[in-house]
């Protein structure tokens, strides 16, 4: 699942297996639980800061993770 960037912030944009799918954010919240209600800016990361994810999976990688290195963690 990859998270579309576009213009409309009341509506969530994913490319799922090759079908992009639209979901108004309260669609979202309903489908995920997610709590899609609150300041954003609180669940932002600084573009030169690592998400956990990747400081706990991938801590050498720089730019991303290619498909060889997700192979690797299997």
């Amino acid at each position: 699942m990859l998270e579309i960037e576009q213009p409309n912030q009341e509506e969530v944009h994913v490319f799922v297996k090759g079908q992009m799918l639209r979901f108004s954010i309260n669609e979202f919240a309903l489908i995920t639980g997610l709590n899609c209600f609150e300041n954003i800016d609180d669940f932002k990361y600084e573009d030169s800061s690592m998400s956990r994810l990747m400081k706990r999976y991938f801590p050498q990688s720089t730019n991303g993770v290619d498909k060889e290195a997700l192979v690797e963690r299997l």
